[in-house]
């Protein structure tokens, strides 16, 4: 019923700790079930993905395997945190564009749905974490590359169109306390504080 402190990442990362909480209790399974439950799930993503990148299983298995045993994905998925939920989405978009753009599917329905789960996934990444916009760089290039600018005017629609439904509606009781002014005043407020953070760590925005 109050405004979150931490302002400065958007809130879908911090309303599903939240629903952790509310299920499980305010206690060390309601912090830590989420990420060890999106964690699973993005193992599972990335299996998937490098399966149908490399048409092997075994590959797959591997990839998934190794994963498994990365001290930093170990180490995150035991903790409150919101990478587990943010590389679950922000795989789960790479494995759909990946499939949407490099894999040629001769009826128009699978690559449209393709395209539709990898703008969703896209638009939930956006909603936890702002970074999530640096992975559209490497598709938008392979596009520019296969000089596909139909699907690239495509790409672009789906995407501004799941990212911006998705981002407002995880602010939707921010929206709903406030007003929509505060919401967008709230975003040049989001963006300060990283070219402010961004100055101090010597970088340049």
């Amino acid at each position: 019923g109050t405004n979150d402190p931490n302002f400065e990442q958007p809130p879908l990362g911090k309303e599903i700790i939240a629903l952790g909480i509310k299920i499980f209790g305010n206690n060390p399974y309601g912090w830590l079930v989420p990420s060890v439950v999106f964690s699973l799930l993005g193992n599972i993503v990335i299996y998937f993905l490098f399966k149908g990148i490399f048409k092997s299983r075994l590959v797959g298995g591997l990839t998934s395997s190794l994963l498994s045993l990365d001290f930093m994905y170990f180490i995150h998925s035991r903790m409150g945190t919101m990478e587990m939920i943010y590389l679950f989405f922000l795989w789960g978009a790479v494995y759909f564009l990946y499939k949407y753009i490099c894999i040629d599917v001769s009826i128009r329905r699978y690559k449209t749905i393709n395209l539709v789960l990898g703008s969703v996934f896209f638009g939930l990444a956006f909603s936890t974490k702002w970074t999530a916009l640096l992975l559209l760089i490497p598709f938008f290039l392979a596009l520019l590359a296969k000089k596909q600018f139909r699907e690239i005017f495509k790409l672009t629609i789906f995407l501004a169109i799941f990212t911006v439904g998705l981002y407002c509606l995880t602010y939707l009781p921010y929206i709903l306390r406030n007003s929509i002014w505060h919401f967008i005043n709230l975003q040049y407020k989001i963006f300060n504080f990283w070219v402010t953070f961004s100055q101090k760590a010597g970088l340049k925005l």
